[in-house]
């Protein structure tokens, strides 16, 4: 195998590592703000059944479209 095609293969090995570096630094992120919003949601659960049923309601539907699509997206990512 010539050199230059040897210093091709390492730049990208190293290329694929910076990058798995950079994926794994999100999924990092995204763990830490999923254990946060989950710590929240503890906290909030018993406030929100102490609520009548239209107070609940309206405040249910101010997160629901969000709430929908973050559970989308959870999915998608983790399958």
């Amino acid at each position: 195998m010539p050199l230059h095609e040897i210093k091709s293969v390492i730049e990208l090995v190293k290329l694929k590592s910076t990058e798995n570096e950079h994926v794994e630094k999100y999924v990092d992120q995204i763990a830490e703000l999923m254990k946060h919003l989950e710590a929240e949601i503890k906290e909030i659960k018993p406030i929100m059944e102490s609520l009548n049923d239209k107070q609940r309601e309206l405040l249910l539907n101010k997160v629901s479209p969000q709430g929908m699509t973050l559970a989308h997206s959870l999915l998608l990512l983790f399958g």
